[in-house]
């Protein structure tokens, strides 16, 4: 989600809107949150600020969800890493791409040469790099935005920037960690795609079925439903309650 209102600046602002709205519904806890894509990340500030609260989160649910892009530049940024994450990758890719149509095949190869020759003309000028990256995380919204109401535009522009900013704090509880085989080539090269420097509990690791892009429709969709009814049921088996899931999604 972004900022629900134009006060809501920061990451940790939109966190605390969305306790607010949850809590206006659940004044209290024991609460169960999810989040995909970047709605992870807001999920677990979320948690953080429910326990500074004194609540307790009994389910943690990161859907596709890798760490904040400050905490993971830590791990990754070196051209060896980048490469052997390239590596890994490829195979994903390759088979990812013979999936889909002739057309489609050529467009995601043409689109995937053409954003690495503008970041390659970006690196030496600051501004032009900032602006490709920008550009780079719109494109995850769709691969035409132009059609985009300048106000939905302006509110994703603000959640890129929170998300950029926000540097976490870690977390005592446990977490679920849903993910696909394939990641970005940013992402933290262990299976909790990072999840294990900021959560100090357990971070259960779920493989499931298709793409980032694919994995909240059908056929995929279903396999993910069912395997987080897995494990709220065992979180069920454990618990004294049982609680309703709030999902915090990708702007």
């Amino acid at each position: 989600h972004v900022p629900t209102t134009e006060e809501a600046v920061t990451f940790e602002e939109c966190a605390a809107e969305h306790v607010r709205r949850m809590q206006s519904v659940q004044p209290h806890g024991p609460y169960r949150i999810a989040g995909y894509s970047s709605g992870g990340m807001l999920a677990y500030e979320m948690a953080r600020q429910l326990a500074e609260r004194g609540e307790q989160t009994e389910f943690l649910g990161f859907i596709d969800a890798g760490v904040p892009p400050a905490f993971e530049r830590r791990f990754v940024g070196s051209r060896k890493q980048k490469a052997a994450a390239l590596a890994r990758n490829l195979p994903l890719m390759v088979r990812e791409l013979r999936a889909k149509s002739f057309a489609d095949r050529w467009r995601k190869i043409l689109g995937f040469v053409s954003r690495g020759m503008r970041k390659l003309t970006a690196r030496c000028r600051p501004a032009a790099a900032s602006r490709q990256a920008e550009s780079d995380w719109l494109a995850c919204f769709a691969e035409d935005i132009s059609f985009f109401p300048d106000e939905r535009l302006s509110q994703i522009k603000r959640h890129y920037e929170a998300v950029k900013r926000y540097e976490p704090g870690d977390w005592q509880g446990s977490a679920e960690l849903f993910r696909v085989a394939r990641q970005p080539l940013s992402a933290v090269p262990t299976p909790t795609l990072g999840w294990e420097h900021l959560v100090r509990g357990d971070v259960g690791v779920h493989g499931v079925t298709g793409t980032h892009d694919s994995l909240m429709q059908p056929p995929h969709v279903d396999q993910l439903a069912q395997t987080i009814d897995a494990a709220l049921d065992r979180c069920d088996a454990a618990s004294a309650t049982v609680s309703e899931l709030c999902v915090v999604a990708e702007a």
